[in-house]
């Protein structure tokens, strides 16, 4: 192709330079990763902190059968830690369809904590409930 006929493309916007579309995507796959960190480390400690303070409070009010729920669910941004270091060798669109769909999870498990804290609390705590 001569220069002319490339710069007339690249004027009207029809040019596609595939370095920018790699460094793109490079910079999506980082992206990826580092939500994919922010969300675990945010749900690795709101869950640890939920789950130790419920051992606490089963020596002051007693068993709750929903603490072994938090205890699992304790669990989930910990294995995926463990997990995302395991599949680092794998290819890049298998390690992103891992992080999307583990990080999905882990927000999930931080809905599931904060709502059964605020039940636990209310039944256990509080007495308010049914």
């Amino acid at each position: 192709m001569d220069l002319a006929r490339m710069d007339s493309l690249i004027q009207c916007g029809f040019y596609l330079d595939f370095s920018d579309i790699f460094l793109n995507l490079k910079l999506l796959f980082k992206m990826g990763t580092k939500t994919f960190s922010l969300v675990t480390s945010i749900s690795m400690v709101l869950t640890l902190t939920v789950a130790v303070l419920s051992i606490i409070c089963v020596v002051i009010t007693g068993f709750y059968p929903g603490i072994i729920v938090l205890l699992l669910v304790a669990l989930i941004p910990i294995a995926s830690k463990f997990y995302a270091k395991k599949i680092i060798s794998k290819s890049n669109d298998f390690q992103r369809n891992y992080y999307t769909k583990l990080t999905i999870i882990n927000l999930l498990s931080i809905l599931i904590v904060l709502w059964m804290t605020f039940v636990i609390l209310h039944d256990r705590v509080l007495h308010d409930c049914c």
